[in-house]
């Protein structure tokens, strides 16, 4: 068969005097100043269509406009700008903040930059009513004291502020003691005398609490010039002290609550065995 085509008839009348097109041969180009037909150039803008590229960052279309390059990939760089700016000045805080828009901030406008989170935020179990104290005296990123202050039960969270800021080393030993024994932490000699008074207490309780023979009085009597010549020796402030031993020693008792080791002067050591 030949498949030449044919020239006669009207198709061949319409073609006359127009070129072909360059990508088909068949049919006549769009215009004088075009190669293509209509037909093949719709095509090859289909096929463009389908060719589009998109960036893998941000999911957008290339080129991005502008000339910019890719708005995520300065967005990222950013963030990692505002972790190191951050750390440079507070090591390891910024791996704590998870608030990307504050990161890419602390990129651009650094060291101008404000807007840092509540430490009670970052720091699970701390006391919110810490908030403002710790920001004033610019503890509020210190990670390792705010760990420390969020692991002390909150009704004792407060003390311990007060103390870290006089003496950090004082504040873990009150920390570490369980409450009754905390006043007397020290070891000044009104310590002393209110840990001597508290032993011999102790002593009765556990001899009333016996199921020995009943405790003669002459024997309580001999007891007596001891314990009250201990309360005779002890300052006024000293007695305070002992008020408070006692009472949360009762307290203690009373709820069931630890007592820690009773027969280690708290001023040994802060570590109950």
């Amino acid at each position: 068969m030949d498949d030449t085509p044919q020239t006669d008839g009207p198709t061949a009348q319409a073609l006359r005097g127009r070129s072909l097109c360059a990508k088909c041969g068949i049919r006549p180009r769009r215009s004088p100043n075009q190669s293509w037909c209509r037909e093949c150039d719709a095509e090859w803008h289909r096929s463009k269509k389908t060719q589009i590229k998109i960036c893998e960052k941000c999911g957008k279309r290339l080129p991005h406009p502008g000339g910019h390059g890719c708005p995520e990939v300065q967005r990222q760089w950013r963030i990692q700008r505002g972790r190191q700016n951050i750390n440079t000045k507070w090591p390891g805080y910024a791996e704590l903040l998870t608030d990307e828009a504050l990161l890419v901030r602390a990129g651009i406008r650094w060291p101008l930059f404000t807007g840092y989170p509540l430490p009670s935020r970052l720091f699970n179990g701390l006391d919110p009513a810490l908030d403002q104290r710790l920001i004033r005296e610019q503890r509020d990123k210190d990670i390792a004291f705010c760990q420390a202050l969020a692991a002390v039960p909150v009704g004792e969270q407060r003390e311990f502020l007060e103390l870290y800021l006089v003496d950090p080393n004082d504040a873990k030993h009150w920390a570490a003691l369980p409450r009754w024994k905390r006043p007397i932490r020290k070891g000044d000699p009104d310590d002393v005398l209110v840990w001597k008074f508290f032993t011999m207490h102790r002593l009765n309780m556990e001899q009333a609490a016996a199921h020995v023979p009943p405790w003669s009085m002459a024997s309580q009597g001999a007891q007596l010039p001891q314990l009250f010549g201990t309360l005779m020796r002890l300052s006024l402030h000293g007695i305070q002290k002992l008020g408070l031993v006692m009472n949360a020693f009762g307290d203690a008792l009373q709820y069931g609550r630890e007592l820690g080791n009773v027969m280690k002067k708290p001023w040994e050591d802060g570590r109950e065995q």
